[in-house]
């Protein structure tokens, strides 16, 4: 489990999910995800989505 060390994140605008949860001695790196046709987070989107992740991680 990691531990509560500031590095965890996530955002959610409409349908989509932005999420870094950190590793062991490092923090993650940023996911993307559409929730509305992926509820069970499986099709990774932040390397197909540059732009959408820019502007997510700028809110």
């Amino acid at each position: 489990m990691p531990k509560p060390d500031g590095h965890q994140a996530t955002l959610r605008q409409g349908d989509e999910k932005l999420l870094r949860e950190p590793t062991r001695d490092q923090t993650g790196p940023w996911q993307l995800y559409y929730l509305a046709g992926d509820l069970g987070e499986t099709n990774h989107l932040a390397t197909r989505e540059p732009t959408r992740l820019a502007d997510l991680t700028a809110a």
